[in-house]
């Protein structure tokens, strides 16, 4: 997938983090405006993408399922942990850095099977 094909971008935060899978490097920077992005990104095949702030992430998934016409998942997550007690926060620390990134799952518990299933993910930066 390239920049120029993703359609809800513009929903991303408006400044953050991103992180960036191409087929030839992953990219993991900071970003000043949704064009910044775009710029950097201007001619390189995505695998994956993440532009993230404390309040929302925005991620695109290239796809080859037959359910996506257009190879791409866009998806927006804005929950946080202070919405309900479904929500495991884990930390993990950067490597080669003293920064951590905060990983919010949101958790669903199907009642029928007894199970704990997440539903869903965001990223947001930590700090030092």
């Amino acid at each position: 997938m390239k920049i120029n094909e993703l359609i809800k971008i513009h929903y991303a935060p408006h400044s953050g983090q991103m992180l960036a899978y191409t087929r030839k490097a992953v990219l993991f920077e900071k970003y000043e405006s949704i064009d910044s992005v775009q710029e950097k990104l201007s001619g390189m095949e995505l695998l994956e993408l993440h532009l993230f702030s404390k309040e929302k992430e925005y991620r695109a998934i290239s796809t080859e399922s037959k359910r996506f016409a257009d190879g791409i998942i866009e998806y927006i997550s804005d929950f946080d942990e202070t919405q309900n007690d479904n929500v495991y926060k884990e930390e993990c620390i950067v490597t080669g850095s003293e920064e951590t990134i905060i990983i919010l799952n949101h958790i669903f518990y199907d009642e029928g099977n007894g199970m704990a299933l997440i539903d869903d993910y965001r990223l947001m930066m930590g700090g030092k």
